[in-house]
């Protein structure tokens, strides 16, 4: 009896194999296929009567309204650094009115941020909710302030020493953080600048190679708790040496050889870390290039003997996209830079409008 039992029991289970072998397979996923994406990208025309603030979308060049001296045709300006929230289009510079003004321009109308005295700069935007940020510094020819504004109220910064500066502005949730340097040199009175970030106003001073050498922070971000900070240092050979710091702990990044180096810019995604910046070749020849990881990918640039600079990089999802420009000679005072942004290392050419030359100083990608 048991042996027809397990007979049985084999048959059944050899029969239920065979069914399950004859089913025709189930098709794999296919892969979804790649998001279509917006690039904005922020900069200004360059020429030898002045230079216009604009920006790109998708290649598409959009003047931005600035002040039109007496002569002119076009109004002067710089545009700095670009930001995306929904549907509105922020960018960040300064004008030239009577004066400079610092402003920034929503969907291409400007707002004049406030300037009781001096004169007041600005490098970066960022957009939280409802409420805009600005970071830059106010300007009185022999020290500087630093100071962010939030919608228009400004804000100013402790500063070590006499002068310091605020080069960039990142959100995360209620607190703010700015990068920058203090001990700033101005004119007369002396200084080596510090590398330094703050939260919420306190300043966090950061370290460098050589105490009696400069560093520079030029771009932060915040990510699962932790502080980046992008920029360089300068060393006992007097070369920039590019780097980066978590929670103040210094990263040093790699260069071509014993040259210079910049960072420029700074993202977290997805636990890896993002630089944008360029490293120099040659006493002259300056390539752009990218890290991720301390990994450094050299960019393309027009033409050979040429350099680049790459000054704001942008990640979204697994697409590496950084802005700046090629084609600048810088041994010829009559050259103008190419503007362009790469996207995974493809180089992508923008228009220049009217003008001989331009710079891409920021961008920002989102999905369609």
């Amino acid at each position: 009896m048991k042996k027809r039992q397990l007979l049985f029991l084999s048959l059944l289970a050899l029969g239920m194999l065979l069914m399950l072998a004859c089913q025709p397979a189930e098709d794999a996923p296919s892969p979804e296929p790649p998001r279509e994406t917006v690039i904005h990208v922020a900069g200004w025309g360059d020429a030898s009567t002045g230079s216009t603030p604009f920006y790109w979308q998708d290649g598409e060049l959009e003047y931005l309204d600035a002040c039109i001296p007496s002569g002119s045709l076009i109004g002067e300006g710089y545009a700095h650094s670009i930001f995306v929230s929904g549907n509105d289009v922020y960018v960040a510079g300064w004008i030239f009115c009577i004066g400079r003004k610092a402003c920034y321009w929503k969907n291409g109308v400007r707002t004049d941020l406030l300037q009781t005295q001096g004169t007041n700069y600005v490098r970066s935007i960022y957009v939280s909710g409802s409420d805009v940020y600005v970071a830059g510094w106010i300007d009185f020819r022999d020290y500087t302030i630093p100071c962010y504004w939030k919608n228009g109220a400004r804000i100013e910064l402790s500063r070590l020493g006499a002068s310091a500066m605020a080069k960039a502005i990142f959100i995360s949730g209620s607190n703010v953080y700015v990068s920058g340097e203090t001990n700033v040199s101005v004119n007369m009175n002396p200084g080596i600048a510090i590398p330094c970030y703050w939260k919420n106003g306190a300043r966090t001073d950061l370290g460098v190679i050589d105490p009696q050498r400069e560093g520079y922070a030029n771009a932060i971000c915040f990510s699962a708790g932790n502080v980046y900070v992008a920029g360089s240092v300068v060393d006992t050979a007097y070369t920039g040496v590019p780097c980066y710091w978590v929670n103040g702990t210094r990263i040093t990044l790699s260069r071509l050889c014993a040259y210079t180096g910049w960072a420029e810019s700074i993202q977290v995604s997805r636990n890896d870390v993002y630089v944008g910046g360029a490293t120099q070749s040659t006493t002259t020849e300056i390539i752009p290039c990218y890290w991720k990881n301390d990994k450094r990918t050299d960019l393309s640039v027009v033409s050979p003997g040429k350099g680049g600079y790459v000054n704001s990089l942008f990640v979204l999802g697994n697409d590496v996209f950084a802005a700046g420009y090629g084609g600048l000679d810088p041994n010829q005072g009559s050259d103008y830079a190419l503007p362009c942004y790469w996207k995974n290392a493809t180089r992508v050419d923008l228009n220049t409008g009217t003008f001989p030359g331009a710079f891409a100083t920021g961008i920002f990608a989102t999905y369609k």
